[in-house]
């Protein structure tokens, strides 16, 4: 399940938007201040935090630097009724993904979610091809079977065979 991370103060926004993600299939998680959020970011693993640009006493953009501390990578939306464009710039400059303002339009937000979370799994699943075609994964084993059957792999990788039949028990390796 897709984890949200929620950083807000005004209970009267979180709860509301809590109740909304978790409708839309999402497992979500709430902090009021700073310090909050980044325990629960470390003890969540959210996969997307919606910050808020002003949490009481601390910044929403100091929050996000320490939260690309943490994770360089993280997902963060700002979600504020606070700042105007020059704080969405150094926002974006912190690594922010996406900037809304209060009222939020959730129909938006949802739009924006869904985008965010395809981009995330479709950079998942080219990061998990490029490494299968590198050949990162090795076969083990120094037998002589195992010393035949790669040489023969290669020999079949080198010409121009479009069909390999390999057979062997299930949990052999025959994937690799």
């Amino acid at each position: 399940m897709t984890r949200i991370l929620i950083v807000e103060d005004e209970v009267s926004f979180s709860d509301p938007l809590s109740y909304l993600l978790s409708k839309e299939g999402y497992e979500v998680s709430v902090a009021e201040n700073g310090n909050d959020a980044l325990t629960a970011f470390d003890a969540t693993g959210a996969d997307l935090v919606l910050l808020d640009l002003k949490l009481g006493a601390d910044s929403g953009l100091d929050v996000l630097r320490s939260l690309r501390e943490l994770d360089p990578a993280a997902a963060v939306i700002m979600v504020t009724a606070h700042g105007g464009l020059d704080e969405a710039v150094d926002g974006f400059r912190l690594g922010l993904v996406d900037f809304f303002r209060k009222p939020l339009d959730f129909e938006a937000l949802r739009v924006a979610l869904r985008y965010r979370f395809d981009a995330m799994r479709l950079r998942q699943e080219v990061d998990h091809q490029r490494k299968a075609q590198s050949g990162d994964t090795e076969i083990v084993g120094t037998s002589a079977a195992i010393t035949a059957a790669l040489r023969v792999m290669h020999k079949v990788a080198a010409s121009e065979a479009t069909t390999v039949l390999l057979q062997g028990e299930s949990g052999t390796g025959k994937d690799l």
